[in-house]
């Protein structure tokens, strides 16, 4: 998690430990509430942060979270869920899905054509003698395993629509969180 710094750490550079934190600024000694005292009492004014100061460094506090950056993250999280969703119910991969898309339109153009061939829906005759019988009969072939593959295709525009709407809403829902507690409750999806 990303926060904004809210005020200084005094880290031992031996051992990593944090020996003194405050909130706030830090610079001359004589304006400072608390001013950087290192564990053998020397007081120390104008140090930057990041640098080594006997055996100590100076770090950033913090405290507040970053909340662009869980937004950020968090949709990315329900994009990638979103996919992992909508590869429950088709094959993944970019020529699987050119595949079922080419025989999405060879059935769209099958279904009206009155003498279909092999030859006009070389990927939709794939089928034939598979997912339907080959019956000898072409029309009959091809009406058949058209309306099979329109009627998947209609099935999962249907699913997709709840998965997009899903996706869709949870982001929306991140965007308004103002806590990072509940940006991960809107994050939260029970994918179909």
């Amino acid at each position: 998690m990303t926060a904004q710094v809210v005020g200084y750490k005094l880290i031992e550079d031996a051992t990593g430990a944090e020996v003194h934190a405050w909130g706030g600024t830090w610079g001359i000694c004589a304006e400072i509430p608390n001013p950087v005292i290192l564990p053998n009492g020397d007081q120390v004014c104008g140090w930057a942060p990041g640098t080594s100061v006997g055996g100590y460094t100076l770090a950033p506090w913090s405290m507040l979270p970053d909340m662009p950056a869980i937004r950020e993250r968090l949709k990315s999280d329900i994009d990638r869920n979103a996919e992992t969703a909508r590869m429950k119910y088709v094959t993944p991969g970019a020529g699987q899905a050119l595949t079922y898309d080419r025989k999405r339109r060879e059935a769209m153009q099958a279904i009206d054509d009155l003498a279909p061939t092999a030859d006009k829906y070389p990927v939709l005759s794939a089928s034939i003698g598979i997912e339907v019988p080959n019956t000898g009969n072409a029309k009959s072939d091809f009406d058949a395993i058209s309306s099979i593959v329109i009627g998947k295709e209609l099935q999962w525009a249907a699913l997709a629509r709840v998965i997009e709407v899903l996706r869709l809403s949870a982001k929306k829902s991140v965007d308004a969180a103002s806590t990072p507690d509940e940006a991960e409750s809107a994050a939260q999806v029970t994918w179909p």
